[in-house]
């Protein structure tokens, strides 16, 4: 997962934007009632998505009390290669927890896994950074706008997301769309290693019930 610049999520509407008949229409998509409870993470930097959607989901199973940049080091997350998503797996085992990273997904897979209580880090293409260079909606030919997001409902319409590079909201992405979207690469030893329908399932023991959770004392 390379660099991915945040800000754009000035430009993003309240779960809003659907595509019909290729043409682009306006509508207010709610948050399903059966959501996770995923703690909205904002990534601190342009390339750190995946520190941010790591630590949403380690904070969901109440097994870590830092913060995103006290996970840099052991998911070695850089501003030149973000993070690794087998670092993520390896840390995420480290800590006691149920984790499987997987290639090759279908939504029937994520779903079944989700179902059975699995928090699940997509990796996708999001967030087009040079729309200059390869047209928005053709998302199978785009390879540089790798990102991370927390899987926290779906339907038949849409998967929705914690997504750090959305601020104060949740975000959605079509179904449909999402599957063009699906694919992204790490260079690793200078070798570039292409995943496809990648898919980070982690369990724990305990998640959050509420979110925010109930109020506590400041001692």
């Amino acid at each position: 997962m390379r660099k991915k610049i945040w800000s754009v999520c000035l430009l993003t509407g309240l779960l809003s934007f659907v595509m019909t008949n290729g043409l682009s229409k306006t509508q207010e998509w709610q948050l399903p009632d059966d959501a996770l409870k995923i703690p909205l993470t904002p990534q601190a930097t342009s390339y750190s998505c995946g520190a941010a959607a790591m630590l949403a989901v380690l904070i969901y199973w109440q097994v870590y009390d830092g913060n995103e940049s006290s996970l840099y080091e052991p998911l070695k997350t850089t501003p030149e290669n973000g993070t690794d998503p087998v670092n993520m797996l390896k840390f995420a085992q480290e800590l006691g927890l149920k984790a499987e990273l997987r290639m090759r997904q279908t939504l029937d897979d994520v779903e079944e896994k989700f179902d059975e209580g699995y928090t699940i880090i997509l990796d996708f293409q999001a967030w087009a950074e040079d729309r200059r260079v390869t047209p928005l909606t053709d998302w199978p030919n785009r390879w540089e706008d790798g990102h991370y997001a927390v899987l926290v409902a779906y339907d038949d319409y849409n998967l929705y997301f914690m997504d750090p590079s959305t601020h104060a909201r949740y975000a959605f992405v079509p179904r449909k769309e999402f599957l063009d979207r699906w694919h992204d690469y790490e260079e690793r030893d200078g070798v570039r290693v292409e995943n496809y329908q990648l898919a980070l399932y982690i369990k724990g023991k305990t998640p959050l019930r509420n979110f925010p959770a109930s109020v506590q004392r400041i001692e």
